[in-house]
């Protein structure tokens, strides 16, 4: 059943909101030695996971949609934080890796502004 997304326990996903996640490949070393025979495969563990969310910023004026575009940007900071996707599921320690924005447009007949984006984050553990 889908849930309402948070980051740090904040909501700051907006509307229509849609995630995936999908498991980074597990990372290895191929060896050989010189002259022998043999390769030796090292297994290297598991390279985290990766989360992407689409969705809908809004605002009653354009000063507001900025104020979340601002918002949303400021937890590009490098730290690691708590994520709850639309599915309910909570992972610790997920960085914001990037948000890309489209052209903020306004809904005349609502007198709303919608910006659509596009969120990546990485888990860490």
């Amino acid at each position: 059943m889908p849930s309402s997304p948070s980051f740090n326990g904040y909501s700051i996903f907006g509307v229509c909101v849609k995630s995936r996640r999908k498991s980074l490949p597990r990372a290895h070393q191929l060896a050989a030695a010189p002259g022998a025979n043999a390769m030796e495969n090292t297994d290297l563990g598991h390279r985290g996971r990766h989360t992407v969310f689409a969705g809908l910023l809004w605002g009653n004026t354009k000063n507001d949609l900025v104020a979340s575009m601002l918002a949303f940007e400021s937890y590009q900071d490098q730290n690691a934080y708590t994520l709850v996707d639309t599915f309910g599921i909570t992972s610790q320690y997920v960085k914001l890796e990037g948000v890309e924005f489209d052209k903020p447009i306004l809904d005349v007949s609502a007198g709303i502004w919608f910006c659509a984006y596009s969120a990546s984050f990485l888990h860490l553990v």
